[in-house]
């Protein structure tokens, strides 16, 4: 899985008439290629990546959520990767643990880009043919739900949960925000 999730970042490769310079050796992946001037930062953040494995036995369903940043460095590419989030489905429980901080878990599921995304927001999940192993595999497999209805009943969740939020902060938020406008008069 992880070659998968490697080859799905992109790396860079700045070239002018004198020098090459490649961010990575891996082969298998998109090159984004630029020019090399005196003024090209070769020292940047590039971008967060998350991806994901659904894993589907008879008596358990787990989900394995892995964040991934990829940062440049004297124009080589530095990868970090992290396990996010562990979930799973057994014996009638829903076990949630999240990444506070390196290497210190919690419980429960943190959100890929803050407060307002879920868990899985802009989470590639890895294609080992889960949805077929959930339908022929799992106990899920006598349930008659096509997995039109759970995707619809799991937007409505995160839809629900977000309202909520919305709900509370407008109590929260909004008595300071009429003070602020009072004091300022």
């Amino acid at each position: 899985m992880f070659e998968w999730c490697y080859s799905q970042i992109s790396t860079y490769k700045r070239s002018n008439k004198n020098q090459t310079i490649f961010a990575s050796a891996r082969k298998n992946c998109y090159v984004i290629e630029k020019k090399l001037t005196k003024r090209t930062r070769l020292t940047f953040f590039d971008k967060f990546y998350s991806f994901a494995i659904l894993l589907v036995t008879t008596k358990r369903i787990e989900i394995q959520a892995y964040s991934f940043w990829s940062s440049m460095d004297n124009g080589k590419q530095i990868i970090k990767l992290e396990l996010s989030s562990f979930e799973q489905f057994a014996n009638n429980q829903r076990i949630k643990v999240s990444t506070m901080d390196k290497e210190n878990y919690g419980f429960g599921l943190l959100p890929n880009y803050g407060m307002m995304s879920s868990p899985y927001t802009g989470t590639k999940f890895y294609s080992n043919d889960w949805e077929n192993r959930i339908k022929e595999v799992s106990e899920l497999k006598y349930l008659k739900l096509d997995f039109f209805t759970v995707m619809i009943w799991i937007t409505y969740k995160n839809i629900e949960r977000r309202l909520n939020f919305f709900k509370k902060s407008m109590l929260v938020f909004y008595p300071i925000k009429l003070c602020l406008e009072i004091v300022s008069i």
